[in-house]
């Protein structure tokens, strides 16, 4: 049922010899090597040993697998049961087997706890499946007692994008944009990427933004989910030009908060977005001396109460060139329903600010 034989673990990954190096080096060894099959398999039969040697398991069998090889490593790991976003949160006060539907790895090096789970092929060690971020986990600590544990989610889940345009004499603006993903954002992009062909991806990136040609994208770092994920490509973008003034909406591309997910009057449960989120989007436009501005925005911002989330943009213009900054942020993911015109507000104003916001120019 298990592999806690040291022979099942690369000599290379044994021989490290600082604990946390050697944890992630394990996890990246059983996630690499085993493949979820969908299924959860908490309560039903499962065999671990058969699921190693055919590469193949559901979440038991290969988290449980990677439990017995942190511990053949000498590292000091056991089972944690949880509930998914989707199953509702375990009993605290008398908890019952039937509360739980998910099984994970809870691993200690000295004073800290890591939570990890090797099932899914897109995230990196010490971030926990989305899915899974439900509060709390029950650690099953055979040597010592049973214990709540705080299911933390990652901290830094950041979607950066900068542009740069250069008027062109044919009117148009050319230039080149960068993203960055990381934490659970990365995650994210990172799935939206494997789960269609990389081809279809690109195709797809081009052609759903409105006025904008792209092209020579670039990616890095698909397959290397322990670094943020960096889209790198060119961009031409083309106005509807008439003889008085042109129209530059400065975020062209799709964004994190595409659309405002609170359309309802009234919210009676707790919001939680399961992590903290930071989005920057720069847009620095040089209008070479083919356009003058004749109208720019105002800088905006907009806080929820007690510092929990930020939204604002700026706009200046020098030496012939207009800058954009535009931040949204969530320091906080859980919200108690009282705050929900708060958030609906919140969001109403990132999506004008993404959407509404324009600059007017005139052809010199």
């Amino acid at each position: 049922m298990c592999i806690r034989d040291r022979n099942n673990i690369p000599e290379t990954i044994l021989a490290i010899t600082d604990p946390l190096e050697k944890a992630k080096s394990i996890y990246n060894f059983i996630q690499s090597r085993m493949t979820w099959n969908g299924t959860n398999g908490i309560f039903s039969d499962f065999n671990v040993k058969n699921a190693f040697e055919a590469k193949t398991g559901n979440t038991s069998e290969i988290n449980i697998a990677l439990i017995n090889a942190l511990n053949a490593a000498d590292l000091d790991a056991v089972v944690m049961l949880l509930s998914t976003r989707d199953y509702g949160l375990p009993t605290t006060k008398y908890p019952v087997l039937t509360d739980y539907n998910y099984l994970m790895a809870s691993l200690k090096i000295g004073d800290k706890e890591y939570h990890i789970d090797a099932t899914d092929k897109e995230t990196p060690f010490g971030i926990v499946p989305f899915k899974t971020l439900n509060v709390r986990g029950r650690v099953l600590d055979y040597k010592n007692d049973s214990y709540w544990s705080q299911i933390e989610p990652y901290g830094k889940n950041v979607h950066y994008v900068n542009t740069q345009l250069t008027a062109q004499e044919d009117g148009s603006f050319k230039g080149k944009a960068s993203e960055v993903y990381t934490g659970y954002i990365g995650v994210f992009q990172r799935k939206s990427i494997q789960q269609k062909t990389l081809d279809k991806y690109l195709n797809e990136k081009g052609s759903n933004k409105l006025d904008a040609e792209i092209e020579n994208i670039k990616i890095e770092n698909l397959d290397k989910n322990d670094l943020p994920l960096k889209e790198n490509f060119e961009v031409i973008l083309t106005l509807d030009n008439n003889p008085d003034k042109v129209y530059l909406y400065p975020f062209f591309l799709d964004y994190y908060f595409s659309e405002s997910p609170f359309k309802a009057n009234s919210r009676d449960n707790p919001i939680d977005f399961g992590f903290p989120v930071t989005n920057t989007y720069i847009v620095s436009i040089d209008l070479n001396n083919q356009y003058k501005v004749v109208d720019l925005p105002m800088g905006k911002i907009y806080k929820l109460p007690e510092d929990k989330g930020e939204c604002s943009i700026a706009f200046s213009e020098e030496n012939g060139k207009v800058n954009v900054r535009l931040s949204v942020k969530l320091n906080e993911f859980r919200f108690q329903p009282e705050y929900y015109e708060y958030l609906k507000e919140f969001f109403s104003n990132v999506i004008t600010m993404q959407s509404k916001e324009v600059i007017v120019l005139n052809r010199l």
